[in-house]
């Protein structure tokens, strides 16, 4: 791993967790939130908040402490940072938006498209044979957390909706993907 990219997971692993100590201790019926029609307005309309997960995409693909979730054997895994960005993104604002957009690009139940994609980054054969089979690690909920505020920065996201996306990262989504395991 380069020095920049050691430096920056580690950044990012720090601020995740501060920003989950403060988010999910609030717990889930605080931290649920609707993504409006102003908050998407604020950061560009739809192709501006795709832009946020695709950064993000790009930092987690990045990062050999993260990319080891990503089981590349799986045609639908093995997409670029783009595909991965629109995915997510659709999600959030279908769940947290109540707009139709991810069910059309990923059809199926979207809690059983995030439950496999997560199962198979659990079972990775990437990640550490410790690892493999159970949970995802403190360290990369963290490391996740902290490169989504990232990605906020960088696309310079109005605080008001950077707020909402850390109350549902950290807050309210962490609180069903847990529980966490220490590498």
């Amino acid at each position: 791993m380069s020095d920049a990219i050691a430096r920056r997971s580690a950044a990012a692993q720090e601020e995740g967790r501060r920003i989950y100590e403060h988010w999910a201790p609030k717990g889930t019926h605080e931290c649920f939130v609707q993504i409006k029609p102003e908050d998407l307005d604020a950061v560009g309309g739809e192709e501006g908040f795709v832009e946020i997960f695709v950064v993000f995409y790009k930092l987690m693909l990045e990062d050999p402490r993260m990319n080891v979730l990503f089981d590349k054997r799986f045609e639908d895994v093995n997409v670029p940072a783009v595909e991965h960005g629109k995915r997510l993104a659709y999600w959030y604002l279908q769940r947290y938006g109540g707009l139709p957009v991810y069910g059309p690009l990923r059809p199926g139940n979207i809690f059983a498209n995030l439950g496999k994609a997560h199962k198979r980054s659990q079972n990775c054969p990437m990640r550490p044979e410790k690892q493999q089979g159970k949970g995802f690690t403190v360290d990369q909920r963290d490391i996740w957390i902290g490169y989504q505020m990232m990605s906020c920065r960088e696309c310079k996201v109005p605080q008001q909706v950077e707020e909402k996306l850390m109350m549902l990262h950290a807050g309210y989504g962490m609180a069903f993907i847990g529980p966490f395991i220490k590498a």
